[in-house]
């Protein structure tokens, strides 16, 4: 089990195990029985399981408790104090994104000054630049793009 995200009121966990559309009608079930659980959303094919929650701190546990049962320790997680954080938050990884989703805004912007403008150059220059950080943002995104839920 891989808890990929969590903010107060919604949890997301992935699993090779939520592929099999009996076990994971199962896990549904038995989690929207739970107090504070208001909606549970399986995507079978990528094997994730969203739960939307009352935010509370006993809700979490429960659920969290309920979870390790069914799949056992989370591998990965970025929930602080729940297990070594995952590959996928680091902060050398959120820095890396935030550049690229910067580099794409500050060279769509140039680009359209530089229509504005008139310097074609710039426009050129910009529009290459975006279309760089573009592809790389595509390139690291390419399975939750291809892979609709």
């Amino acid at each position: 089990m891989i808890i990929t995200s969590t903010i107060p009121g919604r949890i997301r966990i992935r699993d090779q195990r939520l592929t099999s559309t009996g076990q994971a009608e199962q896990i549904r079930t038995d989690l929207l029985t739970m107090h504070g659980v208001h909606d549970v959303t399986i995507a079978s094919r990528t094997g994730s399981l969203l739960i939307i929650y009352t935010a509370a701190t006993e809700t979490m546990q429960q659920i969290l408790a309920f979870l390790t049962t069914v799949f056992g320790n989370a591998e990965d997680s970025h929930i602080p104090g729940a297990c070594h954080c995952s590959k996928l938050f680091s902060p050398t990884a959120r820095l890396h994104k935030n550049a690229v989703n910067l580099g794409m805004i500050i060279s769509l912007l140039t680009s359209l000054i530089g229509i504005v403008l008139g310097a074609e150059t710039l426009h050129i220059a910009a529009g290459v630049l975006f279309l760089a950080t573009l592809s790389v943002h595509l390139f690291e995104r390419r399975r939750a793009i291809l892979i609709t839920e």
